[in-house]
């Protein structure tokens, strides 16, 4: 398989996986536990949600367009992914803390 052939393929995965982006965005968790609750803890659990960022469009025909929508989920995973570790790690050591 030659360079040019691996890049076509390259960029048709890549395009097809693009098609129907999602972002990935940290939000809190409510404090169901009543032990959790009990304990007047003031962090919150995290937990990471996906969120469907939605097709191309009829605009987005440029490379550029197709790899910002490539880049999203890779970023916004990139981003979210430090913030619910260290709020759960927070959170674990408040519990660890307070309720114990």
């Amino acid at each position: 398989m030659n360079y040019k052939s691996l890049i076509k393929i390259s960029l048709l995965i890549f395009i097809i996986t693009s098609l129907n982006a999602c972002a990935f965005v940290p939000k809190t968790v409510k404090a169901t536990s009543h032990e959790t609750m009990s304990c007047g803890m003031v962090t919150s659990a995290w937990e990471l949600d996906v969120v469907a960022v939605g097709g191309l469009g009829a605009n987005c025909y440029n490379e550029a367009c197709i790899v910002v929508f490539g880049a999203v989920p890779i970023i916004t995973a990139v981003i979210s992914l430090p913030i619910v570790l260290i709020g759960n790690s927070i959170h674990y050591a408040e519990k660890q803390l307070r309720c114990d």
